[in-house]
């Protein structure tokens, strides 16, 4: 399927406009992986993502911008925004959506048994700046990640999780969380997104497959007071 429209892309943890102009968007599968280009006057060879749940952190249409279908991805560190008429853009983000479960690989319903075991990490360098846990069974987050100062990309899929403790707002450089297939809902009051650093840094929030409808008013609220 391919897209014409205009298309913006930004490093979002550089906050860098990479490109703003009218391109193309293609799907296309190459060795049994599929993969998004971007084709403009000025990248002739393209602009190449892997399209994977592990590396599409998020796909919508509409929000703060109308008329454009927002994708954020985990490497590169890129946020695409496609202007073009609502209906196409549905389309486009529903065959996307169905790429990524094609091939998502956290479907597992008993991940591996490790409990606790991340409480035993207490020599995590503090200049860290990427870390990614999953398949890890633990109810919350040990209080020992609350030394990265440097961290910017921080992620925790599949583990069980019922809870995030404060001191995840109060990380300074963080701007990507992802928290996907965990049990995040009722029990979680989410006063960590109302932290200084959280309102100010954080770009990319990733909640997929929780419970949050179970709170949404609660949730909405908290969102909006970091706008």
């Amino acid at each position: 399927m391919r897209l014409a429209g205009n298309v913006k892309i930004t490093d979002y943890l550089e906050k860098t406009l990479l490109q703003n102009n009218d391109s193309v968007v293609s799907l296309y599968s190459a060795h049994g992986e599929d993969f998004l280009s971007v084709l403009n006057p000025h990248l002739k060879p393209g602009l190449r993502y892997k399209i994977s749940t592990e590396n599409v952190l998020q796909i919508y249409v509409g929000g703060m911008f109308r008329d454009t279908l927002t994708i954020v991805l985990r490497e590169p560190p890129h946020e695409l925004r496609i202007h073009n008429n609502t209906l196409v853009l549905e389309r486009f983000k529903t065959l996307l959506r169905q790429l990524c479960k094609r091939v998502d690989p956290s479907q597992d319903e008993n991940p591996p048994a490790i409990p606790r075991v991340i409480e035993n990490i207490r020599n995590v360098p503090q200049d860290l700046t990427v870390l990614k846990l999953s398949n890890i069974k633990m109810d919350c987050l040990p209080q020992s990640l609350a030394r990265l100062h440097n961290v910017v990309h921080l992620e925790v899929v599949n583990c069980n999780l019922i809870k995030i403790p404060v001191f995840i707002g109060d990380l300074p450089k963080l701007r990507v969380l992802v928290l996907a297939h965990n049990k995040l809902g009722a029990q979680e009051n989410w006063d960590f997104l109302s932290r200084p650093h959280m309102r100010q840094n954080l770009v990319v929030l990733n909640l997929q497959d929780n419970e949050v409808f179970s709170f949404c008013i609660v949730f909405v609220n908290k969102l909006l007071n970091m706008i």
